[in-house]
């Protein structure tokens, strides 16, 4: 269905946005023909137009079906001065946990570990529910699975608590923000009446 969309919108010349190319990844998220569908958006949007959301989903699609792609993609991004949100970085630490060269995922790994730790971010809850069952994963391979530094590495990145609280520690995973709007999660402390009631009167004092 979603590849029968895509057809219609091109017969009617019908130009997709970052919105609709995210809908369309999450629809192909487990097809087999996911890659295809990536390589369609590669073909026709260009990735300097993508917002966190749709970078976001890209790495996630990646994770389920090439994870080894995701460090020279970040990689490409940063290069061409692309912004790369926290939002990106957590779906790109779960994604290279999944590269099964053993060389290849340590070496990725480090580099979007370095890339958050200079966001000043956080390892969200459901990354790192993913991350320990990834390290239970590797240690149960029988052979070429995880090294001793690597498995004290993924606990490291596990155990990480942040050195101040902020609006994305009160999430569970990236899939917890809205989409689709110009305030992403702005956050609004609560104010009390009294607090309003004095607002108001300051208000009205000045005019």
């Amino acid at each position: 269905m979603a590849f029968g969309l895509w057809n219609l919108s091109q017969s009617r010349a019908i130009e997709w946005g970052a919105v609709e190319w995210r809908s369309f990844l999450l629809c192909c998220m487990f097809s087999p023909r996911a890659l295809e569908a990536k390589g369609l958006l590669d073909k026709f949007f260009d990735h300097a137009k993508m917002d966190d959301f749709l970078r976001a989903t890209y790495v996630r699609l990646l994770r389920h079906h090439a994870p080894e792609l995701v460090l020279p993609t970040l990689l490409e991004w940063r290069g061409k001065g692309y912004r790369l949100s926290p939002i990106v970085l957590q779906e790109s630490l779960m994604c290279t946990a999944m590269i099964a060269d053993t060389t290849e995922r340590q070496r990725a790994v480090r580099h979007v570990w370095k890339a958050l730790l200079e966001k000043d971010s956080y390892v969200m809850p459901f990354t790192k529910r993913l991350l320990q069952r990834r390290l239970e994963e590797l240690r149960a391979q029988p052979t070429g699975g995880i090294t001793c530094e690597e498995a004290a590495f993924f606990a490291e990145m596990i155990g990480m608590q942040p050195r101040h609280l902020s609006l994305l520690d009160m999430k569970d995973s990236t899939s917890d923000f809205v989409v689709g709007t110009s305030n992403k999660n702005a956050y609004t402390p609560h104010v009390s009446g009294a607090a309003v009631s004095g607002k108001s009167m300051r208000r009205r004092r000045r005019a």
